[in-house]
């Protein structure tokens, strides 16, 4: 009686001693690991797994590469060709260019100057085969003669060029093409001409003419905004 009152009292008390053999504990282990080996999931070393997951990366890369096809390459090539073809170019470019075009004019205003003397001789003979006499000033007829040198040299070099090729020499030089302000609208000759004589020295000289092109998205001064004309880069 004293023994199972004892009994009764430590479960009361809930000092219950379970003691589990180290045989059973192995016998356990033993159980696990092979109910995993026979098991739908196969156990994988770490080392293991990594290079798995290492191939099926390189897998897939190389199908995503494989999608890629040649044609998609070239007209993603060609977008973004056409794309930084209607990219306006620097202003600094664009400096350089001018800077270029108006050092070949002074050039030819130098050789002009250079060449007065064979031109007054030439015109003067031209008239007096003509049976003509010449009346005017000596100075202003040099002037004259050279200012008419000099426009028709321009035209030849830079003015027709311009027409023609859409480029200046100081364009050319620096990749810069003349084009429309529209996307898809290519300049008349007329309008290019009058852009490159007439207006282009009206913004240098005003200077304001210039700094506008530094307040818009497409980089255009005033001669391109009067003659509805763009810059654009030409690689």
């Amino acid at each position: 009686m004293s023994d199972s009152k004892n009994d009764k009292d430590k479960g009361k008390d809930g000092d219950w001693d379970f003691k589990v053999s180290e045989e059973h504990l192995e016998q356990v282990k033993i159980k696990r690991k092979a109910t995993k080996a026979s098991g739908s999931a196969k156990t994988i070393a770490p080392d293991q797994l990594k290079k798995t997951k290492k191939k099926k990366t390189l897998e897939i890369d190389q199908v995503e590469r494989k999608r890629i096809s040649r044609s998609a390459i070239a007209r993603r090539d060609a977008a973004l060709q056409n794309y930084a073809e209607l990219m306006p170019p620097s202003i600094l470019n664009r400096g350089i260019a001018t800077i270029v075009d108006l050092g070949i004019l002074a050039g030819l205003g130098y050789l002009g100057y250079f060449l007065r003397p064979q031109l007054h001789y030439h015109y003067v003979k031209l008239l007096a085969e003509r049976g003509m006499n010449q009346t005017l000033d000596p100075n202003l007829l040099d002037n004259g003669l050279i200012g008419v040198f000099v426009f028709i040299s321009a035209f030849l070099v830079i003015y027709f060029p311009a027409m023609a090729f859409k480029k200046t020499p100081g364009k050319s030089m620096m990749n810069i093409r003349i084009g429309h302000a529209t996307i898809g609208v290519t300049p008349g000759k007329l309008a290019i001409l009058m852009r490159e004589l007439i207006f282009k020295p009206i913004s240098i000289v005003s200077v304001i003419g210039l700094l506008i092109g530094i307040k818009n998205d497409g980089a255009r001064c005033l001669h391109d905004m009067l003659t509805g004309t763009a810059l654009y880069i030409d690689d």
